[in-house]
Parts: structure tokens; sequence; C-alpha cells
């Protein structure tokens, strides 16, 4: 039995069997998203819309997590990186939207914002996962970390709290969904207590939701949706026609009443009247005006009419928030169409204020009286003969506000276009008192107008003459521009005239030709004498002390040959300065200076590295080993490679056990092993990256205990077909290892130090990431006995 659960759980979880989970689920939410679409199209009920929203969100999920397994399954992304957190994230992202979608089926702001803010949260503890899942060593199950137990942990609190609300609320189907977090939380709380250590994801959680997410199709028919009430009537032709009840009501007494709706007619009459109306026409049980609330979030009913017991009903006022859908229609000014079987708040908090045991269905829309400027809401209800509304009713119900509210306009308009015309006469007769006075006025105008025909002429003559005068005046002053661009050019070049004369005759251009000759001929000199000084090594190590073997001698002698060739480079260009005829140096030359010096620079560092690696011998090397503090001798050898750490930004995170014990070593050695594995780690390590010391106590043998030294770098690692060479005195004679830093030939050194004082040391390396250089050497007699 057990083996049978172990298969279905690794089918589950790993490719290709863990497509099939994700295609179950996300057939499950395509399914259950069709039926929501359709009932929203039937029905347009807000509970659709938010079905459609709340299950395309959760398709939405299970297709990035069925495409990244899919990925995974292909190769084509590491399976430890991102995917696990990616499977917990959208699980509980998908058991919020499931709560969300079974407990609140109509609008609630709150139960909106707190899914919102659960949802923020789930997605911080993804991306904490993720940052903290970087620095942890790979290979390790998502499973066996303690993050998984915190994911379980989270969906568990979820799970028990949405199935509290369902319990307290009670909404429609709520059965199921009591049945589906009921078997999610089961699957999650074995996963929690027993989890699968081997494995990156909950397979046990997912055998839970391929059972729970099928109840998904039982959301859409929580609310049947209805069309409108209306009988159709039949052809007149038919000879079997029934007259039936028609659903809208006209006869001449509810004409007068249309007729009565005036502006000059008192508010609160002409309220009730609207309320009747509404009633009659639309053949509702009972009809409500309400105002939208006021600054005090107190909703007023102004007045309503029951059509069952023909009477008006008197006001009454509540708090906004207990009716949060018809608060919010109103004040945004549309339309509200609820089933009888919703579960919102306002038909409780409705039927308790009318005692009533229900109100049956409920259709509202805006109504606006204009000449008043004051926004209410026409609500009617069913309670009697539960009569629904469709879609048809709520656009005739709009349809009957808007000729409410143009009647209103028109009739409100009539005064003020009786005042209006009363204006416009008096502007009328003022105008003809104003045009006589105006065609006097004219006269004297024109009279006027002759006797300037004449100045106008002159002044026109003037006009021109003065434009003239400005385009001479505008040339003149472009004359001058360019004169002075003359000007500026001729100072210009018997400046250039003058630094030509001047240069000619430097003397001081002269002495610093002299320096550079002296310079160049210094620099040979050195070359001379490093080249002399491997020859020196070579016989010197060969015949007198014969210490040195034959690789060792092979690595010198390639040594020298790399020597040489920055020596021919610094010749040649040593003879092109002193080839120049010109007597004084150019740009030109100065380059030459420059890489001169770089050269000698790097023949300096190389031959550095070959006295160093001709002076060791392994048999014959003297050491003075000593109780040495590992803290100083850490310090000592971050002081001296600070520089080239510093100028690259790099961070030094230094780990040291508590009261670490002293080393039998040689001091100069330790410093030199310390100094070579920094310097290599410096080397590879990018700008701003950083570089980990650690040393502990490691007692592993109980006839004698070492210190654990460790130096790790961020340089990308090293493969795993140049490990063995890496330590090798002739691996950078034909090619450099990715990761190994500088000549390569300072980690052989380390190597001969540390085995010279027994001790061991080996490398370890991921590549992408960086290699870690870890070394064992002895303790001193007395920490060893202590």
């Amino acid at each position: 039995m057990y083996s049978f659960y172990s298969q279905i759980i690794d089918i589950l979880t790993t490719p290709p069997g863990n497509l099939t989970y994700h295609l179950v689920l996300a057939f499950a939410a395509a399914g259950a998203l069709q039926g929501a679409l359709l009932h929203w199209r039937q029905s347009e009920f807000p509970q659709g819309r938010r079905m459609v929203i709340g299950l395309g969100l959760l398709l939405v999920g299970r297709a990035i997590l069925f495409v990244g397994a899919g990925l995974v399954w292909q190769g084509l992304t590491p399976p430890q990186t991102l995917l696990p957190i990616l499977d917990r994230t959208i699980t509980i992202l998908g058991i919020i939207l499931i709560i969300w979608l079974w407990c609140f089926p109509e609008p609630l702001q709150v139960a909106d914002m707190a899914s919102i803010l659960l949802g923020f949260v789930a997605l911080a503890i993804a991306i904490f996962s993720y940052v903290w899942g970087l620095t942890q060593t790979s290979g390790v199950p998502s499973n066996a970390v303690w993050f998984n137990s915190l994911w379980e942990g989270a969906a568990l609190f979820i799970l028990i709290l949405g199935i509290a609300l369902i319990l307290i609320r009670r909404p429609n189907g709520w059965v199921y969904g009591f049945v589906m977090l009921g078997v999610m939380t089961c699957g999650h709380v074995f996963q929690f207590f027993f989890p699968s250590a081997a494995s990156d994801f909950p397979g046990i959680v997912r055998l839970a939701q391929i059972a729970a997410y099928p109840l998904l199709f039982t959301l859409p028919q929580r609310f049947v949706p209805t069309e409108s009430s209306s009988t159709p009537v039949s052809s007149p032709q038919h000879a079997s026609y029934v007259h039936k009840r028609q659903q809208y009501n006209l006869d001449p007494a509810l004409l007068d009443d249309i007729v009565s709706i005036s502006p000059e007619v008192p508010l609160a009459d002409l309220q009730l009247t609207v309320t009747k109306l509404a009633s009659q026409i639309m053949l509702a049980d009972l009809c409500l005006l309400i105002s939208p609330p006021d600054e005090m979030g107190t909703i007023e009913i102004i007045c309503g009419y029951d059509l069952i017991r023909e009477e008006f009903l008197s006001g009454l006022s509540l708090p906004g928030d207990q009716l949060p859908l018809l608060s919010t229609a109103i004040q945004r000014e549309q339309s509200l169409r609820l089933p009888a079987s919703s579960t919102s708040q306002d038909f409780r908090n409705l039927s308790k204020l009318l005692r009533l045991g229900r109100i049956g269905h409920l259709l509202a829309a805006p109504c606006i009286f204009s000449h008043v400027e004051q926004k209410t809401g026409l609500i009617l209800l069913s309670p009697y003969s539960n009569r629904s509304w469709g879609k048809v009713d709520q656009k005739y119900l709009s349809r009957f506000t808007e000729v409410i509210q143009k009647a209103l306009s028109r009739n409100s308009e009539t005064p003020k276009l009786r005042e209006q015309l009363e204006q416009a006469r008096q502007i009328i007769i003022s105008a003809k008192a104003d045009l006589e006075e105006a065609k006097l006025y004219g006269q004297a105008l024109q009279t006027k107008l002759d006797i300037s025909q004449e100045e106008i002429k002159t002044l026109q003559e003037v006009s021109q003459e003065i434009e003239r005068l400005q385009q001479k005046q505008t040339e003149t002053y472009e004359t001058i521009a360019n004169l002075e661009v003359d000007k500026k050019q001729l100072e210009e070049q018997l400046e250039e005239f003058n630094e030509q004369a001047s240069i000619a005759s430097d003397e001081q251009l002269q002495r610093e030709l002299q320096l550079a000759l002296e310079e160049i001929a210094r620099l040979k000199n050195i070359l001379v004498e490093s080249d002399q000084k491997i020859g020196q090594i070579k016989t010197q190590s060969k015949i007198e002390k014969g210490i040195l073997s034959d690789a060792q001698m092979e690595s010198i002698s390639k040594l020298a040959q790399e020597l040489r060739q920055p020596l021919v480079s610094m010749v040649g260009y040593t003879d092109i300065l002193l080839g120049e005829s010109v007597g004084i140096l150019g740009s030109l030359q100065k380059q030459f200076l420059d890489r001169i010096k770089a050269s000698a620079e790097r023949i300096g560092g190389l031959l550095d590295t070959v006295l160093e690696k001709a002076a060791i011998n392994i048999e014959e090397l003297t050491l003075a080993p000593s109780a040495v503090d590992l803290s100083d001798a850490i310090d000592y050898a971050i002081t001296e490679v600070s520089e080239h750490i510093w100028k690259k930004r790099i961070s030094m995170r230094v780990d040291l056990a508590d009261n670490l014990p002293k080393l039998h070593t040689d001091e100069d050695s330790l410093r030199q092993i310390l100094i070579n594995l920094l310097k290599n780690a410096s080397d590879v390590t990018p700008a701003e990256g950083e570089i980990f010391i650690r040393a502990r106590l490691y007692d592993e043998y109980s006839e004698q205990s070492f210190a654990f030294i460790q130096v790790a770098d961020q340089g990308g690692g090293i493969s795993v077909e140049d490990l063995p060479r890496v330590f090798s005195q002739l691996y950078n004679n034909n090619t450099n290892i990715k990761g190994i830093g500088g000549q390569g030939i300072e980690l052989s050194v380390v190597k001969a130090l540390v085995e010279t004082q027994q001790g061991r040391i080996w490398v370890d390396s991921q590549e992408g990431v960086g290699a870690a250089f870890s070394l064992l050497l002895p303790l001193a007699d007395d920490e060893r006995d202590a």
C-alpha cells in the first residue's frame, strides 16, 4: 500500500507525470470559468463578474505553473531555482482566490482589500524565499528546508480562516465550498507533519488539490440566472390567444400622475408620485426611494409605495455601511440587479428594516431630481410575488428614470425661458437706442476720417522710410559681426604662430627629452639584468644544488621565454624613439614610453615569480615552526592585499571560531599561504563581490587536532576537467584555467608550503558561483594537550 502511495506521489511531483497534475487543475479552473462566463452573459449579476475575475486569475496562475514545469522537463531551466517557490506561491494565491469566491460572492470592500493584502504578503514571502535560497547550498530538496514548514503553516492558517468564514456566512452552495477547503486542509496537514524530504514539491498537497478542484464546477450553479418574468404575447392572428397578465400596466390614472410631474409640485409629493408610478408601471411589490450616504454616512429611505397594500411607506434611516452595494451603486449612478439568493448584507438589513422575512429579487436604478440637484435611487423589491428581474426590466427602469429626469428638466426650464425672453426684449429696446446713438457717432467719425486721410498718407511715407533705415541698420550690424569673426580668426592664427615659435626654442622640452632617453637606457639595463638572473637561476639550480627537477626547469625555461617577449617589444619601441630626428617628443613617443614602463613592470612581476619558484624545494626547505596566532596571520594577509581589494570594492567576510587555538607552523610560511590564497581570490572575484575566510577547529582524528581554514571566492568556479591541474606547477604553460588568478604558480607554492608542514590542501568548486580552497594545519603542542 505504501509503495502504491509512493508511486502516485512520484508521478505527481516528477516530470512528465506532474504535467498531468497541472492539466487537471487547469482544466477544472477553465471549465468553471466557462460556466461563470455563461452565467454572467445571461444574468449580468455582480456575482458572475466576480466569478469570472477570480477563476480567470486562478487559471492564469495554473497556466504559469504548467509552463514552468514544462520548461524544467525539457531542461531549459534548473529545477531547484524558482519552480518550487513558484509552486508554493501559486498554491497560496489559489487558496486565497477560492476562499474569496466561496465566501464573498457579492462585492464587499473589506473582504476584497483583505484578500489583496494576503496576496501581497504571499508574494513578499516568495521573494524572500527566493533570495534566501540563493545564499544556501544547492542540492538540498525544498521539502527538507525550514521554509517548507513556513509555507505549509501559512496555507493551513488561511484554510482554517476560510473554513470559519464559510461556516459563519453560509452562502449559497456553502457545503461544496466547505468540502473543497476541507480536502485541501487535509493535504496540507499531512504535508506539514509528514513532509517528503527527498522531493522539492508537496505530493500529498497536489493529490488533495486534484480531488478538490473539480468542485469549482459548482460555483456558477449557486446562482441560477433568471430572465424577465414577462409573458410573451402571441400573435393576434392566433385563434387560441389567451390573455395573460401584462408585464407593464398603464392606464389613464397613471397618465394623470405622469402629467402631474412638474418642478412646481412640492418635492415630497413629487417623490411619492415617482415611487407610486414606478411600482405600478413595473408591477413591483415594493418601491423605495433612497438617498446616498450623507457626511455622517447615513442612508435615508425617503419614501416608498406598497403596491399590494396600495399605501405609501414612511421614511427611515440607517447607517450606510449596512447597505454597501446600494450605497455604491447610487453614488456611482449605476444600475444594480441582485437575485433573491444573494448573500449580500443589503438583503439581511433591508429585511430587518422593513420587517419582512425576505425581500425577494432586487432591482435598482439611479433617479436624479435635476431641478433641486438631488441624487437618489429607485429600489424595486418583490417580497410577495417573488418576481425576478431580467435585463429587459433593468433597461426599462433606467429608461423610466431618464424620462422622469427629462420631464423635470423641461418643466423647470419653462420659467427660465420666460425670464430669458423678457430679458431679450429689454435688450432689444436698449439695442435700438444704442443704434440711433451709434448712427450719430458714425457720422461724426466719417467727418474726422475724411480730414485724416491726408495725414494717413503722410504717415505711410514716413513708415516706409523708417523700414528702409532699419534694413540698412541690419546690414550694418551683419557687416560688423563678420568683421568681429575675421578679427577673432586673425587673433587665433597669431597666437598659434607665437606658440609654434616659442616651442621651437623651448629648452625645457629638450631637457625632458634627455631625461626620457636616460629612462629608456635604464629600463634596458634592468631587462638585461633580469635575463642574466634567469640564466643564473637555471645554471645554479642544475649544476650546484641539483634541487630543481626536470619539470621545474622546464617551467623556468618557459617563464624566461615569456620574459623575453616584452623585452623585444621594449627594445623595438626604444629604437623607434632613438631614431626620431625631430628632437622633440610628440604624443606618439610618449605612448611608446608608457608601453615600455608597462612591459618593464610586467617583467619585474614575472621575475619575482621565477625567483620564488626556483627558491622552493620541498625536501630541503628550512622552516621554523612555532605557536602562531591564526587571527594575527589573517589580519596581516588582509593588510597585504587590501589595496587590490579596495580598488575592486570587494567585501571581506571573516568568520573565525571563538577561542581558536594557536597553530604549530612557520609564521612566514603561513602568512605567504594566506596572502597567495587571498590574491588568487581577489583576482577572480568581480568588482563589488565578496571573499569569505572561515577558520574552525578540526578534530576528526583522535591522535592529532588540526585547524581548518577556508578561503572562498565568487570567481565563477573551476570546471571539473581543470580541477586536477589547479596545484600543478606547469598548468599555465599552455592555457589558463578559468577561476584561477595571476600566473597560477602561487597555488603550487601554497601546496608545497602546506604539505611541508604536514598539512593538507584541496579545492571545492561550483561552476557559475565560485571556488573554495580549504587546508588543514596542525595545532601547537600545548594546544593539543589542552
